[in-house]
């Protein structure tokens, strides 16, 4: 959003125009401001809004909308650029990944039966902002935060979509699995039509659609009768709000039926009502809001799902095998070894043991026996005759010689003079 700021800085004395005046400042919303000054009760609406944020369709957008609807009137066009106007301020950092069903001023009864105002969703979508209309329509900003007095407008390159009826909606998302259950529940009979009816025009309804091949499968109508029918049509319908962000784990539901549904959110915010999943969330319908499941919610089934035990996701690595592999072989562990390979273990062990014994008691008698040959050296030295000095007869000290053959040795003059006296 390269152009937030300098669009800022150019309407930083906007504070005091209404959103007519800033629209005018934009050449690519003549389109819009054509409509918004012919069509009076828009004017005023726009007029005398407060603290709003409208998203504002570029002249493209605007073109490639009536295309598709040539024949379009007057008050459907009031009515859809009424939807583009959101109740309360929401400058584009304040939207995130997580979905916001924000309420806007189409109250109109002739186009919408939810309180408040119908709503629109707006997520960060990278790093843009999306906002998502009837039958999934997304609408991306092109400007974000444009100052007017009283509130936003981001410039939008969609028509925003106003949201239609149940039948309509599913028939338009293409949920055939879901139209063949209603088909042979006999929903949509003469004889039966008027039953639901009452619900599409029921304000404020959350509609629960199975739409699975498994579905259709398990929907088995042998034993029923058309009330008990309708008591299950029943149970997929609560009388109120229940958009994606309003489900909390470990709640129960009272359906129209008057029987519970368990509101199951798991750790990856999957949203679960008894076992079935919700697949397709938010659907956004003339009266409320569909939720698309995996699977029929069973009334005589209440229960909530189970899960698997969790894994570290730190030390478990998942790998996808090519097609026609041969399966893996399992690695064994400790908890896996037959009675032969602990007897191995053992083995090995004793071995190891007894090498090691060896090995001590061998350097032990390399040492003793080192001891004892020092022993027998001292010993030796011990036993050698010590030559000691004698004083023979005549007054001369003679020294014993180991060699016999020389003559004694004699006293020198000087000793032997000391030795007389």
């Amino acid at each position: 959003m390269k152009g937030v700021g300098i669009l800022v800085v150019a309407t930083a004395g906007a504070y005091s125009q209404s959103i007519s005046q800033v629209l005018s400042r934009y050449s690519q919303l003549s389109k819009l401001s054509s409509y918004i000054s012919t069509l009076p009760q828009l004017s005023s609406l726009l007029t005398a809004a407060n603290n709003f944020t409208f998203l504002a369709p570029t002249d493209d957008a605007i073109s490639s909308w009536l295309a598709t609807a040539p024949s379009i009137s007057n008050s459907t066009i009031e009515a859809t650029l009424t939807y583009h106007l959101l109740n309360g301020g929401h400058p584009f950092a304040s939207f995130s990944n997580r979905s916001n069903l924000i309420s806007t001023a189409l109250s109109n009864a002739t186009y919408a039966n939810v309180t408040n105002g119908q709503r629109v969703e707006g997520k960060r979508v990278g790093s843009g902002v999306e906002f998502t209309s009837w039958n999934k329509k997304t609408s991306k900003v092109t400007t974000a935060d444009v100052i007017s007095t009283g509130g936003l407008i981001h410039i939008i390159d969609s028509v925003l979509n106003i949201p239609q009826d149940e039948l309509t909606t599913i028939a338009a998302a293409n949920l055939s699995y879901f139209i063949n259950i209603i088909a042979q529940g006999n929903y949509i009979t003469l004889n039966n039509g008027a039953y639901v009816q009452h619900f599409d025009t029921m304000a404020d309804a959350t509609f629960f659609a199975p739409n699975s091949a498994a579905a259709l499968a398990s929907f088995n109508t042998t034993g029923f009768n058309q009330s008990m029918l309708n008591t299950l049509f029943e149970y997929h319908v609560f009388p109120g709000l229940m958009y994606s962000t309003n489900f909390t784990n470990g709640t129960t539901l009272i359906t129209a039926a008057g029987i519970p549904v368990l509101v199951t959110v798991d750790d990856q915010g999957s949203i679960y009502l008894n076992t079935a999943k919700i697949i397709m969330p938010d659907y956004l319908i003339s009266n409320g809001v569909m939720q698309v499941l995996d699977s029929v919610l069973n009334p005589t089934n209440i229960t909530r799902p189970t899960f698997p035990p969790a894994t570290s996701s730190s030390t478990t690595n998942t790998t996808i095998p090519a097609p026609n592999s041969p399966a893996p072989t399992p690695q064994s562990s400790s908890k896996d070894l037959s009675k032969g390979g602990i007897a191995g273990i053992v083995v090995g062990i004793c071995l190891a043991a007894i090498i090691a014994l060896l090995i001590a008691f061998y350097f032990l008698r390399q040492r003793r026996k080192a001891a004892k040959g020092k022993e027998q050296k001292n010993s030796e030295e011990m036993d050698k005759p010590k030559l000691k000095p004698e004083l023979s007869n005549n007054g001369i000290l003679e020294i014993p010689q180991l060699d016999t053959e020389q003559p004694p040795a004699e006293v020198g003059e000087p000793l032997r003079h000391e030795l007389d006296t």
